[in-house]
């Protein structure tokens, strides 16, 4: 018989790659999000040489969220051409040892209310399965959550093992180590390193335990020295302390922005599967024995959950769907779940005879068709971020056409980047500085306000994408996000509507449109 760790890796390999085949049927994922095609953007462009900028010739402007994920993204170049399924089997070697640490997480629970091996820990494993989105984020989205979320369960792991006083060198590294990276993984990685680095000191503090609060410290430092040096690089390279992103999305209204938050999370809340994992994760202190150990992480979860829904609800959550900053809480709730379940079954009289396997089968059957039916039918909200990027990467492979190159501005910058040779201007100013540091109206949509009529006047793009662009249709444009600017007077007497190869299109009076 495989030992436990072995077997619960395995678990967690063949749970990737059914969640990641059955994500990849109802989606049909190429190259992932428009967002994660600005990050390789960006990358493709450093590993040539070209510096940390947008396009050839174009301004330097931290336009990815993830700094750490850039250079991924720039050593993959270095090794190949095209580097989504790179990415991909990247992202299915970080979903396993993702998978596997929640097992082992699991594990450690189980041990400490009393079950010796924790024989069931690997349930876990297929308890992913009911969380399509998982799978679609880490996976297949191309994006650095995946990474970010493996960070934090590696921390919290070592974390476990350190309040157990399982002071073991390895424990103490990786948790230091994990420190030291979450600020350069996402920005708001320093609050979450510092929380679960106060953590610790606290509990090294409660046990008069010098090796837990040294830990601590050190990790603290850690984090403040890595992103104490990525702001001076920030500062020196870009002149500004903040990615481009953080100026570019950030409301004018905090109230607006934080009111956006809690409805975030009241919508995370609603899903069954969702609230089901919190809640079964809440009562684990009714059920699991109150020993010290279970306790206190008992206590270091729930702190975890306040800290993500206190990071995430202020910084206004997010509008792709399937929850992206929420996906954290899934590794890090479902060993509690588990833990759960299994304590109750066990407390019956005559545990897990056959029908009461049968029936626990039978549930987590219906679970999960439900859960993926229910995916398929919404496509988890995540379709139209995969198809958003193969159509930009469609729309500037025809606008390569045009001869001298022109300038386009356009909503979703991330796949048009790829392929379209010339200038391109970020109307949301995720990768426009001007405009994401403009005065603005920023509390139109969540996310995607950084539009300023000021800026775009001064420097108008030559040719405009509205958000519908197939000639066959009517002319639609992103006045929800542009301020009312296309149905301007000022924008008329600018430009005209024009179609070239079925894409339809705004260009200035002044310029033709090639010969099909």
């Amino acid at each position: 018989m495989l030992r436990a760790p072995i077997f619960n890796f395995f678990t967690a390999i063949w749970v990737t790659l059914l969640g990641s085949l059955l994500s990849w049927i109802i989606l049909h994922p190429l190259i992932g999000f428009d967002d994660a095609n600005i990050t390789m953007n960006f990358a493709e462009n450093l590993a040539r040489g070209e510096g940390y900028i947008y396009y050839i010739g174009g301004e330097r402007v931290e336009g990815s969220s993830s700094a750490l994920w850039t250079l991924i993204n720039t050593i993959l170049y270095l090794l190949f051409d095209n580097i989504e399924w790179p990415l991909v089997g990247l992202g299915l070697l970080i979903s396993t040892f993702t998978i596997y640490l929640s097992i082992q997480m699991a594990r450690q629970i189980l041990q400490m209310n009393g079950d010796q091996g924790g024989s069931l820990a690997w349930l876990v494993g297929p308890a992913f399965l009911l969380f399509p989105g998982y799978f679609s984020y880490v996976v297949w989205s191309l994006m650095d959550i995946g990474f970010y979320i493996l960070i934090v369960m590696a921390m919290l792991n070592a974390l476990m093992r350190l309040l157990q006083d399982e002071a073991v060198n390895t424990n103490r590294l990786i948790f230091v180590s994990g420190a030291a990276l979450l600020g350069a993984a996402r920005p708001e990685g320093i609050a979450v390193a510092f929380g679960l680095c106060l953590l610790l000191w606290i509990s090294g503090h409660i046990k008069d335990q010098r090796g837990q609060k040294r830990t601590a410290l050190i990790g603290l430092i850690g984090a403040v020295a890595v992103v104490g040096l990525l702001t001076l690089l920030r500062l020196w390279y870009f002149g500004q302390p903040l990615p481009n992103t953080y100026y570019a999305k950030v409301s004018t209204s905090y109230l607006a922005q934080l009111l956006a938050g809690i409805k975030y999370t009241i919508r995370y809340s609603y899903e069954f599967a969702n609230l089901a994992l919190l809640s079964l994760s809440l009562i684990a202190i009714v059920v699991l024995r109150r020993t010290l150990d279970i306790l206190i992480m008992w206590w270091v979860m729930l702190a975890c959950i306040a800290g993500t829904v206190a990071i995430y609800a202020a910084l206004g959550g997010d509008h792709f769907g399937s929850f992206r900053f929420y996906q954290v809480l899934t590794p890090l709730l479902l060993p509690w779940a588990v833990a759960v379940i299994v304590t109750l079954f066990r407390l019956l009289p005559d545990p897990m005879t056959g029908w009461q396997r049968l029936v626990a089968m039978a549930a987590f059957l219906l679970l999960l068709f439900s859960g993926w039916a229910q995916f398929e039918r919404s496509r988890g909200g995540l379709d139209a971020e995969f198809r958003i990027a193969e159509d930009g990467r469609r729309m500037g492979q025809i606008l390569n056409d045009f001869n001298p190159p022109i300038s386009i501005g356009i909503i979703a910058a991330g796949g048009i980047s790829m392929t379209y040779e010339g200038e391109i201007f970020d109307l949301l100013g995720l990768n426009w500085v001007d405009m994401a540091q403009s005065n603005r109206n920023a509390v139109r949509v969540k996310n995607n306000s950084g539009f300023s009529q000021e800026v775009f006047f001064s420097a108008p793009p030559d040719l405009i994408l509205p958000e519908v662009r197939d000639c066959a249709l009517p002319p639609t444009s992103f006045e929800w996000v542009m301020d009312e600017v296309i149905s301007s007077d000022r924008f008329q007497q600018i430009y005209r509507y024009d179609c070239y190869k079925g894409l339809a299109f705004y260009i200035k009076k002044e310029l033709r449109v090639p010969e099909s």
